[in-house]
């Protein structure tokens, strides 16, 4: 009787101690298949601390799934994003006007993270370059921000150029692709304000090529100059003349689908400028990007004026060939006004336009300086859009037409209002940007 008990204390013993081991085999299993995710509960303040305990069950319940339900909502946004870029292909059949050559070098790869990126210029391609350069080890660098600007180009990525349409659709089928795109006439102005309206030596010969072309099409010849008057409305005249003829190609200025093919490519992830910081935040988590990534508003502005000021030295002695170099500095402050960069009230010190004994880092102190006083004012946020409005508006209502029907595809394929009510049921602003 003895023996029989104790046979059956130890029978029981194994049992408990075998549904442990299960017990713990199963959390291991359920956290070995589950995403990592840090449960983040708030303390009870001290109101919440006297209330019920079916209150605070609750409370802890609302708190666990907050930034997962984001992630979730913003997958639901891109996936929203490519059911209108295939719906809008499938519709129209916009494949694009490029030559393979000219499209396949946009295509940035990362085989270490498993990314296609595909870089539009004026859509933060900057941005994206450095940080897909140090996320692919081609940078031994942690910050993108020590990436100067201008060096981004370099070609250190790899690319579709030279690869052939087998290795091409390989890398694609087991790729994330993502691309960013933004609203089709903020990009317009951004470009002419980048390229045509700030006096840059490299795009002298635009600018006279455009003054050629004539403000209503015509193609006579006129004498070769600096050309600084070009107006928004001869650039989009001669964008939309040289576009529908499909005789000339600046990637600042083609449509967005002709430089990504979206149609063929269908990517994944469209971000878009309109939403950069939550779009961005989400490709780094997704993708796994190293922590010291990150998105800071004030130190890009910053790096902004450093670009800004580098390249404009850089190109002094071009630009002194058509104007003095302190008109040139105008320009170049008014574009960081435009851009929201330094607030309308801050101009910019005379002595830039009556002395010549200054330095680089004496203009771009005080372009910093400006920058530091106009952060206080939160209307020169406003800058950029007045700026967009009072371009778009300068256009004939026949010349944006013709813009219209050419840039289509940008405005269906990703979701863009080509009667944007931001800019078309505003009251028409005063001339104070272009004057």
């Amino acid at each position: 009787m003895m023996a029989s008990c104790r046979m059956w204390r130890r029978v029981a013993i194994w049992v408990v101690v075998g549904l442990t081991y299960l017990a713990i085999f199963v959390k291991w299993q359920l956290n070995e298949t589950s995403p990592s995710v840090e449960i983040i509960v708030e303390r009870p303040n001290e109101e919440d601390a006297g209330k019920s305990g079916e209150h605070h069950e609750k409370r802890e319940n609302d708190a666990v799934p907050k930034y997962v339900k984001a992630d979730v909502e913003r997958s639901t946004i891109y996936d929203e994003r490519r059911e209108k870029m295939i719906q809008a292909c499938r519709e129209n059949r916009y494949n694009g006007r490029t030559l393979n050559a000219a499209s396949t070098d946009n295509f940035s790869i990362d085989r270490k993270n498993g990314i296609v990126y595909c870089d539009i210029p004026k859509v933060a391609s900057t941005f994206w370059k450095r940080v897909l350069q140090i996320a692919s080890g081609k940078r031994q660098k942690n910050d993108v921000f020590d990436i100067p600007a201008r060096s981004t180009h370099a070609g250190l990525l790899e690319t579709f150029q030279k690869k052939g349409f087998d290795e091409i659709h390989q890398v694609l089928s087991i790729s994330t692709k993502f691309m960013f795109v933004r609203e089709p006439y903020s990009r317009l102005v951004s470009g002419y304000i980048d390229k045509i309206f700030t006096p840059r030596p490299a795009y002298r010969g635009l600018r006279n090529e455009i003054k050629n072309f004539g403000i209503r099409g015509n193609k006579t010849k006129v004498v070769s100059d600096c050309a600084l008057d070009i107006t928004f409305t001869q650039f989009v005249v001669f964008l939309v003349g040289k576009i529908a003829e499909n005789t000339w190609r600046n990637g600042h200025f083609v449509p967005m689908y002709d430089m990504c093919r979206p149609c063929e490519v269908q990517f994944d992830i469209i971000g878009k400028m309109e939403t950069f910081n939550e779009d961005a935040t989400y490709i780094f988590k997704k993708n796994g990007f190293p922590a010291s990534i990150q998105l800071d508003d004030q130190r890009n502005d910053l790096d902004s004026i450093t670009d800004i000021v580098d390249s404009t030295f850089a190109e002094k002695e071009g630009m002194e060939k058509c104007l003095p170099f302190g008109k040139a500095l105008e320009y170049v402050w008014k574009k960081a006004v435009i851009r929201g960069i330094l607030s309308k009230e801050e101009s910019m010190p005379k002595r830039f336009i009556d002395q010549s004994n200054f330095s680089r880092e004496d203009f771009k102190k005080a372009m910093v300086d400006a920058y530091h006083r106009s952060s206080k004012n939160p209307d020169r946020m406003n800058n950029r859009k007045e700026a967009l409005v009072e371009a778009i508006r300068s256009v004939p209502k026949d010349i944006l037409q013709k813009y219209r029907k050419l840039f289509r595809p940008d405005f269906e394929i990703f979701g863009y209002d080509m009667e944007e009510p931001q800019i078309f049921q505003v009251r028409q602003p005063k001339p104070f940007y272009f004057v």
